[in-house]
C-alpha cells in the first residue's frame, strides 16, 4: 500500500504528456491599472511558453519580446538547466513596486527537475520587470519570512533601496548555484576575495589581500591560501557531478559596515543539497556595492559550526582600506 501511494505521489507532481497545464497569473493590486493588466498576460504567456517548452519541446522564441535580450537568454538558460515547470491552473499574487524603480512579481511556485538530489521539488520564481512591463530579470526566491523581514530592517534603518539590492543579489546568488552557473559566480567573487570552506581559508595572492588584514587568529581558524580560480576549479567539478545543487537559506541578517555605507555583511545558516553531498553551516559574504548594479564578494566565508563563544565570522572580523 505504502509502494501504491507513493507512486500515486509522483503521478500528481508529473504534468500528463501532451497535456500541458494551462495558467493564468492575477495581480490582485500594485501599480496602476493598465500596467498591472500588461504584466499579467505577459507572465500569464511566459509560464504557459514554459510549460509547452516542457511537453511539446516548443521553442521559446515566441516570448523573446516580453524580455530585455539579456533577460531572455538567462531565462532560457534557467528553464532548460532546471526544467521549470507551472503546476498551478491559477497564481493570485501582487504587484511591488521596488525602492529602486522596478516593479516584482513573486510567490509564483513552479516544480523543477532535481535528478538525484533529494528534496521538494518546488521553487518560487520572481519576476523583476521595469515600468513598461518588460520582464529584466528572473530568479528563485529566497523564502518569504526573510524577504518580509529584511525589508523591514531597511524601513527602521532608513536603507530600504539597499537591502532591496541585497535582497534581490543573494536570491541571483542563490539561483546562480541552482543553475550552475559558473560566469556568474566568477563574475561576482573579486580577484583578491577571501574564500573561507569549512575550516580551510582559500584566497588569491594580490598585493592587497583581505587575510592579511582580517582580525581572526590561527587559534579561531586555520588558513590555507589557494586562488580564487582554484575555488572555481573545484566548483566546477561539484557541478559535473550532481543535477541540482539545492540550497536554502535560514537566520539572515544584514550589518551596514559602520564606515563604509556602501559595504554590507550578510550573515546566514545555508543548509546545500546535492546528490553527491549535503551539508549545513554558517555562510557570510562581505558585499561591496560600489558598482551598484554589479555588487562584489571580497569575502565568502562558510563554517559548519559557531565559534566556541557562539560567534561566527562577521563583518568586525575585516579591516577594509580603500
Amino acid at each position: 500500500m505504502r509502494f501504491k501511494n507513493w507512486i500515486y505521489f509522483m503521478i500528481l507532481l508529473l504534468p500528463a504528456s501532451g497535456l500541458a497545464i494551462k495558467t493564468q497569473v492575477i495581480l490582485l493590486s500594485g501599480g496602476e491599472e493598465q500596467l498591472r493588466g500588461k504584466i499579467e498576460s505577459t507572465l500569464t504567456d511566459v509560464l504557459n511558453g514554459v510549460n509547452k517548452n516542457y511537453e511539446e519541446y516548443m521553442p521559446l522564441d515566441s516570448l523573446r519580446e516580453k524580455f530585455t535580450d539579456v533577460a531572455f537568454i538567462e531565462f532560457n538558460e534557467l528553464t532548460q538547466k532546471t526544467k521549470l515547470y507551472a503546476t498551478q491552473k491559477e497564481y493570485r499574487t501582487y504587484l511591488l513596486h521596488t525602492e529602486n524603480g522596478f516593479f516584482e512579481v513573486r510567490d509564483l511556485k513552479v516544480r523543477i527537475f532535481l535528478g538525484n538530489t533529494s528534496g521538494i521539488p518546488f521553487q518560487n520564481l520572481v519576476f523583476v520587470l521595469d515600468e513598461q512591463g518588460v520582464i529584466v530579470n528572473v530568479h528563485f526566491a529566497i523564502e518569504n519570512h526573510h524577504y518580509q523581514e529584511i525589508l523591514q530592517q531597511g524601513k527602521e534603518l532608513q536603507d530600504l533601496a539597499f537591502r532591496e539590492k541585497i535582497l534581490h543579489f543573494l536570491e541571483l546568488y542563490r539561483t546562480a548555484y541552482n543553475k550552475k552557473d559558473l560566469e556568474f559566480i566568477e563574475r561576482t567573487l573579486s580577484d583578491d576575495a577571501l574564500i573561507i570552506v569549512g575550516y580551510v581559508v582559500k584566497t588569491k595572492k594580490q598585493d592587497f589581500d583581505y587575510l592579511q588584514r582580517s582580525y581572526l587568529s590561527d587559534e579561531q581558524i586555520q588558513f590555507i591560501r589557494l586562488g580564487k580560480f582554484e575555488y572555481l576549479e573545484r566548483l566546477t567539478k561539484v557541478f559535473q557531478l550532481n543535477d541540482f545543487v539545492r540550497i536554502q537559506f535560514d537566520q539572515v541578517t544584514i550589518q551596514r559596515h559602520p564606515q563604509f555605507e556602501r559595504i554590507y555583511g550578510v550573515q546566514l545558516k545555508q543548509r546545500w543539497n546535492s546528490s553527491a553531498y549535503s551539508d549545513e553551516g554558517y555562510l557570510f559574504l562581505m558585499v561591496d556595492f560600489i558598482q551598484p548594479e554589479e555588487p562584489i564578494i571580497h569575502v565568502r566565508a562558510w563554517q559548519p559550526d559557531k565559534f566556541a563563544d557562539g560567534s561566527t565570522i562577521n563583518i568586525y572580523d575585516f579591516e577594509i582600506i580603500e
